[in-house]
């Protein structure tokens, strides 16, 4: 830093410029002052140490605030309750709760006055790991030490319990809050409505959210939202339909999310008709349907057999400027493959591997079935052949040859429907496939393809095509082995 006026900048100048770089996450120039205020034998306080930390985790480099952690107290400088919490949210916003319990651990050890906030921060971490029981150990730790539970703190448990599905002891906690005084805010009641949607208690999350109203709480769109997608979804259309009259009555603007969950609730009961209405509605009226809106449509019009108009709105994204992703096509050749457009499917899965697009674990299922379907005729079945050649499946990682192992493991369901007898006598496909594999990439195969013929002559057919798709997974896996 240079001299103002002739002043040289003093520790609390540094200690300013360090702060303000570290949340503009300009770390390596906080680094550089750092090394500069060494050098200028300035006596480092917590204050400046925590700012470094606080600045090198909101970049994620938890290695390097724990180094940090040791410096200082090695130079006896102690962390404060700030310090800490820092350290302790950090790893838990990563689902790192063992790393922050560590950091806990140290706490206790040296007797730093523990707050709500640093309660939450690891009560929240074992949440996001699924831990909902060590969370809930931690929060009845914070009121075992004296430190009284905030609407904060509830709100991050009750999360927790909504995601696992358990509602009751989701509302146990809300009505504990009550009693104890703390008045639920909008986010608890949004997440309780959730939750009552997920747990198939629409009629309950209704009750709640005129409960919510009546308390003065603060309905703003994410809350109608929440409940919109949840009647919709238990195909509560009719109290859906007049929700939606509410947000515009309450003089809030619904956008695309609100309109995609009530076009997926239409679709849903069976009303395409409405969802078309409402789908050409947002383009006239200025709303740009996304991705989502029209794999919702997509689908729609696949159950609704309507497998023509389902592929023009596929080609439309495309003139619209929104790229068809993964679900897109996926939706889509499930929707000809379930209705009797085996070629149709199989050229759009040629578009597909040409833009390198996966196939889904269903659609794999379904093809692998029509290999030995008496009923296919013998363009298609040819189609398919040369099809599995080619094939895609959602791990980049999985062995060069991951569709003929797939071929080879289901041979007592299908191989004698898939290639000709000369093919199968020839033993061409295993030769081509052993001759492109390295020395390691065989063992792997051997243990691999070993596995899945076991699954394919006990019957657990389907099993097999889920170890396939999700091959990056499994130890044994070709890939897993490859150079």
């Amino acid at each position: 830093m240079e001299e103002i006026g002739g002043c040289e900048p003093g520790l609390v100048e540094y200690s300013t410029v360090i702060d303000r770089l570290c949340k503009d996450k300009l770390v390596t120039e906080v680094f550089k002052l750092f090394s500069e205020m060494i050098g200028k034998g300035f006596s480092l306080t917590v204050v400046t140490y925590t700012s470094l930390i606080q600045g090198v985790c909101s970049l994620g480099e938890w290695k390097e605030a724990m180094r940090l952690l040791n410096e200082i107290v090695g130079k006896n400088i102690w962390p404060n309750v700030q310090t800490f919490t820092i350290l302790v949210d950090a790893p838990c916003k990563v689902g790192k709760a063992k790393e922050a319990q560590a950091v806990v651990q140290l706490i206790i050890q040296r007797g730093v006055v523990r707050d709500v906030v640093t309660y939450s921060a690891i009560m929240d971490g074992y949440c996001l790991c699924g831990q909902i029981d060590e969370a809930r150990k931690m929060f009845d730790v914070m009121v075992s030490w004296g430190c009284a539970p905030n609407v904060f703190a509830y709100n991050i448990l009750i999360n927790g319990y909504c995601k696992i599905g358990n509602i009751d002891e989701a509302m146990n906690l809300f009505k504990e809050m009550s009693q104890k005084g703390l008045l639920p805010d909008t986010i608890t009641y949004t997440t309780l409505i959730g939750g009552l949607c997920q747990t198939r208690r629409p009629q309950d999350a209704l009750l709640l959210f005129d409960e919510m109203q009546t308390h003065g709480q603060i309905l703003n769109l994410f809350t109608y939202c929440t409940l919109l997608d949840g009647l919709c979804n238990n195909q509560y259309l009719d109290e859906a339909l007049a929700l939606f009259e509410k947000i515009e009555t309450a003089g809030l603007v619904p956008n695309i999310v609100v309109y995609n969950n009530l076009i997926h609730g239409m679709c849903k009961a069976g009303k395409l008709d409405d969802a078309r209405k409402l789908y050409l509605y947002l383009s006239a009226n200025g709303f740009k349907p996304n991705v989502r809106t029209y794999n919702i449509m997509i689908s729609g019009l696949c159950n609704g057999m309507l497998l023509d108009e389902a592929s023009e709105l596929l080609m439309k994204m495309k003139e619209e400027g929104c790229w068809p992703d993964f679900y897109s096509y996926n939706i889509l050749v499930q929707g000809f493959l379930r209705n009797n457009g085996t070629q149709k499917a199989l050229q759009l899965l040629h578009i597909m591997d040409d833009r390198a697009v996966s196939v889904d674990a269903c659609n794999v299922t379904l093809l692998v079935n029509l290999l030995s379907d008496d009923g296919l005729d013998n363009s298609s079945k040819e189609m398919l052949r040369a099809f599995f050649g080619i094939l895609h499946f959602p791990s980049n990682n999985l062995g060069r040859n991951s569709h003929f192992y797939l071929i080879s493991a289901l041979g007592p369901f299908t191989c004698q429907h898939a290639f000709s007898s000369e093919e199968k006598q020839n033993h061409e496909l295993p030769a081509k496939a052993d001759n492109m594999l390295t020395g390691r990439e065989r063992t792997g195969v051997m243990k691999f393809g070993l596995l899945l013929l076991m699954m394919g002559f006990v019957g657990t057919f389907r099993l097999i095509v889920v170890f396939i798709v999700a091959g990056k997974w499994f130890p044994y896996h070709p890939s897993s082995v490859s150079e």
